[in-house]
């Protein structure tokens, strides 16, 4: 990396549109989340919270663009392939807490709804994960604050009101029919 004469980075720079456009590609195509397989408060430490950013598509225009955008912001993610029904799927993966927290500082002010504040729970989530000196502590002493467990099922819980709507389709309770316990099921 060269520096100019003000001392600026000579990196390709990044601009607000692209930060805009990679933000809206996140809105509607990506995922701001951490994954727990079994999270503890206190005492062990039976597993960790994963956090990431992913965005998913089939177009690798879509792919190459966000890619590009990404190393302009200083993050590298993964590339990964995987075969659907149809089409061939790619995934942006960023993972790791420095590269998430750049990423997310970059495109934050261009997120709306959801993803705005699963960004914003997420950044908190690392910055203060980010400040333990794991090779200095203990498995108890590493294991998640009420905080941060709150924040993981927060994420959870946007997330999930996000991907599994209420069908739009579906018929209105009716009055005129009474549920039973034989009706349903229950004796």
């Amino acid at each position: 990396m060269q520096e100019s004469e003000t001392g600026d980075n000579q990196q390709a720079k990044v601009t607000e549109i692209e930060k805009a456009w990679l933000a809206g590609i996140i809105d509607g195509e990506g995922s701001i989340r951490i994954d727990y397989p079994r999270v503890q408060i206190s005492g062990s430490h039976n597993g960790s919270a994963q956090p990431g950013v992913v965005i998913t598509n089939n177009d690798w225009a879509i792919i190459e663009k966000s890619v590009d955008i990404c190393q302009k912001i200083g993050v590298n993610p993964h590339v990964s392939k995987r075969h659907g029904n149809r089409n061939e799927t790619k995934d942006i993966l960023v993972l790791g807490m420095p590269k998430i927290m750049t990423l997310l500082v970059a495109v934050m002010p261009y997120l709306t709804g959801n993803k705005s504040q699963q960004a914003l729970l997420l950044y908190r989530f690392c910055e203060q994960r980010s400040r333990l000196d794991v090779n200095s502590l203990s498995n108890r002493d590493r294991a998640y604050t009420q905080e941060q467990v709150n924040i993981i099922w927060k994420i959870k819980q946007i997330r999930h009101s996000v991907t599994q709507p209420q069908r739009l389709n579906a018929r209105p309770e009716r009055e005129d029919i009474v549920r039973t316990p034989q009706r349903c099921g229950e004796v």
